[in-house]
Formats: structure tokens, sequence, C-alpha cells
């Protein structure tokens, strides 16, 4: 038993280290598609948040409504990417 205990204390750092990174990763990558964000009124770059979905598992949101059109263009505006350039930037690819 008491090897069993010990195995899952270093599971549990494992784990605990991952979930650090990534977050840290995660906080990096909300950062840089802030500084990405046109600014009109602001409001779009205020919008931005960190959500944690489980432990190690982050997710960049914007809650905007308009973010996605910022983000991916329409047919009369060009996209401006600023989530998925800062993905890039920090090697996580998109699909």
């Amino acid at each position: 038993m008491l090897k069993n205990k010990g195995f899952h204390m270093w599971l549990d750092e494992i784990d605990i280290a991952m979930d650090q990174t990534n977050k840290r990763i995660a906080t990096k990558v909300m950062n840089r598609a802030k500084k990405l964000t046109p600014v009109r009124t602001g409001y779009l770059k205020s919008r931005w948040e960190l959500k944690k979905i489980k432990r190690a598992n982050y997710r960049v949101t914007n809650d905007a409504s308009y973010a996605r059109y910022v983000e991916d263009g329409t047919a009369n505006m060009e996209g401006r990417h600023m989530l998925k350039t800062a993905m890039a930037e920090h090697g996580i690819k998109t699909r």
C-alpha cells in the first residue's frame, strides 16, 4: 500500500505541474490576443477571459457578441485573427 501512495502523490504532483504550465501558457495566449485586438471602444479588448474547463485544461474566450466576426472576418471585412495569431505564436495549432 505504501508504494501506491507514493506513486499517487507523484501523479498528483505531475497533475499540478501540468495545470500550472497550461494555465501559464493560456494566460500568455490571452494577453497576446488582447494586445492584437483592435480598439474602437475598448469593449472587445476588455472581454477576453481565461476559463478553467477541468484540471490542466483552459480556454481563452471572448464573449463580445461580435468577437467572432472580428476574429474571422465577414464578407465585407478581413478577419483580424487575434486569437489564432496568439495561439500560433505559442506553438498551438488551430483548426
